[in-house]
């Protein structure tokens, strides 16, 4: 859906609207997850569809290619590429949780706080999915050399 809603915004929008593009994608992430939480028997884990979504969306893999680059020696690259992402970052997140806002202000037995907590416990923790710290280290190293 992001992409397709980036798409969108690219091939018809004007100029001046482009600029928005993170805060219209984050919102509308918010607001269909959301909705799908909230009319399909609240058992969803916004967190992991908010973070799987944005993560696709501002090309996660930025922030290692500039980390990448500033060891490299190309600092002014490197630090440009993570400043940006991290502001992207925060636009798209701040999107989601006003889009998730908006579905859960009108008509919901819950307020958006509630909703929250409550969609928090259809999500397992670290704990849950790894027990061993060194399977934490093997999926790290193994996420990098993808990302290479």
């Amino acid at each position: 859906t992001a992409g397709l809603i980036e798409w969108a915004i690219d091939s018809s929008a004007p100029g001046d609207l482009k600029i928005l593009k993170d805060v219209i994608v984050g919102t509308f992430t918010g607001i269909i997850a959301s909705i799908a939480f909230r009319f399909d028997g609240d058992f969803f884990c916004l967190k992991s569809i908010f973070m799987g979504t944005l993560y696709w969306f501002f090309y996660g893999t930025a922030f290692v290619a500039g980390i990448l680059e500033i060891v490299s020696g190309e600092i002014e690259t490197g630090v440009t590429r993570f400043v940006a992402v991290t502001i992207k970052t925060f636009v798209l997140s701040l999107g989601a949780a006003f889009g998730m806002a908006v579905v859960f202000t009108f008509g919901y037995e819950y307020n958006t706080i509630d909703a929250w907590y409550l969609q928090g416990l259809n999500c397992t923790s670290d704990r849950d999915f790894i027990n061993n710290d060194l399977y934490r280290i093997i999926i790290y190293i193994v996420c990098s050399f993808a990302v290479l």
